[in-house]
């Protein structure tokens, strides 16, 4: 594995030498990324150099979008956004920008040379550039249920972004935050059964009911010419339109990754290579926890300029069958061929899945999306529907509706998502869907139906309303060495409950409601006041879940919001 990664660096600086520039990546969960899907539906057209459900926009492709369709009667929000969060956000592209004419101030000094940067500099030359922001997210709440414990978020860090050598070929992101916590108990319960922090990883205790830790995310990217893009980092990334994905969301800790985007006319395709951690509990600090891989393709089409559809093809992997732990098996590099060929010819039994995703815009209001995983079925079982256990998918349907009813800046999201049991599990741990012991796709696994709407209403240029609701059924094991009923996707998928007649949310039914509020005012750029309220209530026809009904308030700069139900 040592030679492979040394491999991979040389072959990375060697591009380095004749690579040009691009823009900063857009982070998952930024505010930037609300824009995107709107200015798509207001525009009428499509981002260029990559398509919004890729996992990744550059900021200078949102520049980009608006620049080529500057929108018509914008609402006083809308011109808010655009010309005084957006702008000053993209500043990175702003000069050559027709931003220029709407007179946005950029002053010659490098502190506070924009609202959007705390220190921006460059060299007179231009051969780089570099800009610094505090990062800061603090919280304080009570839960109604533990009136004895304190709830807060104590967040620090530093975010880097920036350009190396002339015609700035090289750019770099970085995010580093130090942080303690207390959550409410069941996130507790959470952490105990699998060893790691819900979407972070290692911990350290603090205090008494606390959890401190570092969050850490970073990236170089390049460009080989204006069709080809690289990507190599430490980081997370979301595939699809929805609040969840099921293929790779954000729902687990960041990875290590190589990414390769080539984009020609109407089609985009992307190579992810990704290694994760495949282990569910804590070994040691000075012990190096296994490793397992990933490798993912996905060609996009915008067929048209309201529907755009999405076909994939992904695999995870580990060789610990034949001792040889941590390495990543050099066949899976190939970009353009068929894994589950390739898993044949090597006689080894990896978990593929197939499958695709779409969105279609329409009336410049609406845009129906969804998402269909195939993970592996046999068409004479599936044909006599006797719920043969390994007949298993996914499927997710929504609907995205903006300026609900004529009110402007309302906008309306409507999820449904479905996962058959023992769907992303695996015979062995090195095989199953998860990394950290946390799941890679969606946050409750498999073998459930789960409902979600959401509403975001910016009622003046600087309050935001986010109102969102959950409602899923989830069918459970009766313990962790009961039968297996296809639910807990880290369990050994040979010891399953039954061959035939499985059904999903079969097993122990458990029905799981959440609600949140939250309610921001920003105060300046990226700094906001933030109001938030949250109810959850979990029914088991076995266990026992306490209630959580929490009310907290909080002040962040520069740290990011996500706006998907978090269930841990």
């Amino acid at each position: 594995m040592k030679k492979a990664h040394l491999f991979a660096l040389v072959v990375c600086w060697f591009l380095l030498i004749k690579l040009s520039a691009q823009d900063n990546v857009i982070p998952s969960g930024h505010l930037l990324m609300n824009y995107v899907d709107r200015y798509e539906l207001l525009s009428g057209d499509w981002l260029k150099g990559t398509q919004s459900g890729s996992g990744y926009v550059f900021r200078a492709q949102l520049l980009d979008l608006i620049d080529r369709n500057q929108p018509s009667n914008l609402s006083k929000m809308d011109s808010f956004n655009l010309f005084g969060y957006v702008a000053l956000d993209l500043q990175y592209g702003y000069q050559n920008s027709p931003f220029q004419k709407r007179g946005i101030p950029f002053k010659p000094k490098p502190i506070f040379r924009s609202p959007a940067y705390f220190i921006d500099y460059k060299n007179p030359e231009n051969s780089y550039r570099f800009t610094l922001n505090p990062v800061l997210g603090l919280s304080l709440g009570r839960n109604r249920n533990e009136k004895d414990r304190l709830l807060y978020n104590n967040s620090r860090g530093i975010e880097v972004k920036g350009f190396v050598g002339k015609n700035n070929r090289v750019g770099v992101y970085s995010l580093v935050t130090e942080n303690q916590m207390v959550g409410p108990s069941y996130m507790d319960y959470f952490t105990d059964s699998i060893g790691y922090l819900p979407q972070q990883g290692f911990w350290k205790p603090f205090k008494e009911n606390g959890y401190d830790f570092f969050h850490a995310r970073g990236h170089l990217w390049f460009n080989v010419n204006e069709h080809i893009q690289f990507r190599f980092g430490h980081d997370k990334v979301h595939w699809g339109n929805g609040m969840r994905s099921l293929v790779l969301s954000d729902n687990a800790p960041p990875n290590l990754f190589f990414q390769v985007n080539t984009n020609f006319g109407r089609f985009h395709y992307q190579n992810y290579l990704a290694e994760f951690t495949d282990s569910t509990q804590i070994i040691g600090r000075d012990h190096m926890l296994p490793k397992k891989f990933g490798a993912f393709h996905k060609l996009g089409i915008n067929i048209t300029k309201k529907l755009n559809v999405s076909v994939f093809e992904a695999i995870v992997f580990d060789r610990q069958d034949v001792g040889q732990s941590g390495t990543f098996d050099l066949q899976y590099l190939n970009p353009v061929i068929f894994y589950r060929a390739i898993e044949q010819n090597l006689g080894s039994q990896d978990n593929a899945i197939v499958g695709l995703d779409w969105k279609w815009n329409l009336f410049k209001k609406f845009q129906y999306y969804g998402q269909f995983v195939l993970d592996e079925f046999k068409l004479s079982e599936l044909r006599a529907n006797n719920g043969w256990w390994a007949n298993k998918h996914a499927f997710q349907s929504g609907l995205k509706y903006i300026n609900v009813l004529g009110l402007k800046n309302a906008d309306l999201f409507l999820e449904y998502n479905t996962v058959r049991p023992f769907t992303y599990s695996h015979y062995r741990s090195g095989g199953n869907w998860a990394h950290f012991g946390q799941s890679l796709a969606h946050p409750l696994g498999a073998n459930f139906r789960e409902y979600l709407a959401k509403i975001h209403y910016q009622p003046t240029s600087r309050l935001f309303v986010n109102l969102a609701a959950m409602l899923a059924v989830k069918g459970e094991d009766n313990s962790l060495n009961g039968p297996n009923n296809g639910g807990n996707i880290l369990r050994n998928s040979t010891k399953r409950a039954r061959e035939y007649g499985n059904k999903t949310t079969q097993g122990e039914r458990t029905e799981i409601f959440m609600f949140d509020a939250r309610v921001s005012y920003m105060l300046y750029h990226n700094l906001f006041l933030d109001l938030n309220a949250n109810y959850r209530k979990v029914s088991s026809t076995q266990y026992h879940y306490p209630q959580t009904a929490l009310v907290n308030i909080g002040m962040r700069w520069n740290f990011d919001v996500q706006d998907r139900l978090r269930l841990f």
